[in-house]
């Protein structure tokens, strides 16, 4: 995504607006949304605030067995994936999602 590591504020008012568009419908368009702020609160060093977009994606991922939006992000994403794994937050599809990004 262009621009993201020079704007991420920008990138997650972006974000915010697009989920409030969408409403509370789980469809991979959220879950993609999700890991993109999750990124861009990273990039801000908000670890925390990351892990709780990333543990709002992965509970929908998971509920749909929502797998590509994941390994799409892949490398950039390995660090907050390892971190949830690390607080047992869905952890099956986690250590799933991990597995498939390290045979890419």
């Amino acid at each position: 995504m262009a621009g993201k590591e020079n704007q991420p504020e920008q990138v997650l008012a972006v974000i915010a607006e697009a989920l409030a568009s969408l409403g509370d419908r789980p469809c991979s368009t959220i879950v993609r949304l999700l890991l993109l702020r999750a990124l861009a609160f990273q990039d801000l060093s908000h670890e925390k605030t990351a892990l709780e977009a990333l543990k709002q994606a992965l509970e929908l991922g998971q509920a749909e067995n929502r797998v590509w939006p994941f390994v799409r992000e892949g490398e950039s994403l390995e660090k907050l994936l390892r971190r949830v794994m690390a607080q047992s937050i869905c952890l099956e599809f986690t250590w799933k999602l991990l597995i498939i990004i390290e045979l890419q």
